[in-house]
């Protein structure tokens, strides 16, 4: 997204530059004047649709970035985090169930449509089985975190990662990021980014870990 910011901001300047040949200030008056102005303006409004194109197309996607990512397979690290109702949340505790999580922040829309869908997971029979669980790694933005809870009628727990330590602990790059541990505590799924699909497929893996009871398929 950087580079396509800075050829935009090449652009800009070219398309000004080659408008404006050496020694035409104070040279050009009236209409001349008028319409630099407005090539300008013009080239500052390119500038900020290209810049805001890049991030309309990582927020559909997903924010973040490629580096090192979990495994499956792989054993999640233990953490215990406060929750927005003011409860502690620790992953060993549900050790024999299977665990959604799914990281977001307050400035992702692609982590609110996501979230939006978890609500689906109600209609899944043994809800004992399993438990989901929202990782907010931007938490103490305390009134935008209830506006979004609020706003989608939440009702999973909001966990509360501040200074997005949990998030980095577990390599993650991209929001939003979901992740399903199985019942030996093994990551059995690892999701980044929005899709329309995704509901489905935690729908898909939550009922396999389910009624096989086997962990990592």
């Amino acid at each position: 997204m950087k580079v396509l910011q800075r050829l935009a901001v090449w652009l800009c300047k070219k398309g000004f530059d080659k408008h404006q040949p050496s020694g035409y200030i104070g040279a050009i008056e009236g209409n001349n004047r008028i319409q630099i102005a407005q090539r300008s303006k013009k080239m500052k409004s390119l500038l900020y649709k290209v810049t805001l194109l890049c991030w309309v197309g990582v927020f559909c996607c997903g924010c973040g970035g490629d580096g090192d990512k979990l495994r499956l397979g792989e054993i999640a690290k233990d953490f215990t985090l406060e929750t927005l109702e003011h409860k502690s949340f620790s992953l060993n505790q549900y050790k024999g169930r299977v665990v959604v999580l799914v990281f977001w922040a307050t400035y992702c829309p692609a982590c609110k449509s996501e979230m939006a869908e978890l609500k689906l997971l109600e209609n899944l029979p043994n809800q004992k089985g399993f438990v989901v669980a929202s990782v907010c790694i931007d938490p103490e933005k305390t009134e935008a975190v209830q506006q979004v809870v609020e706003m989608l009628h939440f009702e999973y727990p909001v966990l509360l990662d501040e200074g997005a330590k949990v998030f980095s602990e577990y390599k993650m790059k991209w929001l939003p990021t979901t992740i399903i541990i199985d019942q030996k505590g093994t990551i059995s799924l690892f999701k980044e980014g929005y899709s329309p699909s995704i509901i489905n497929q935690l729908e898909a893996k939550i009922t396999v870990l389910l009624s096989s009871n086997q962990g990592v398929k």
